[in-house]
């Protein structure tokens, strides 16, 4: 089985009790990980995470057009 590590993180807050963040915050957060994974695989290890997140980027926005157009016609429930 193939084993991973977490470099980055990205989540949103869904509850809060502390008064320091606002419910759907975005956060993300940036492991050790990143440092000894960039001291590895240096300049190319930097090239593809970047061009990871532009490929994330673009799965956002597709997700996020698909869902506005369904809630602009009505067809998403409004929790």
């Amino acid at each position: 089985m193939a084993q991973r590590k977490n470099l980055i993180s990205l989540d949103y807050h869904y509850d809060t009790d502390t008064g320091l963040y606002e419910i759907g915050e975005i956060d993300f957060g940036i492991s050790g990980e990143l440092d000894r994974y960039l001291e590895v695989y240096g300049r190319k290890g930097m090239d593809d995470i970047l061009k990871t997140m532009c490929h994330l980027i673009w799965h956002i926005q597709q997700y996020g057009y698909s869902i506005l157009r369904k809630k602009d016609i009505g067809e998403v429930s409004k929790h």
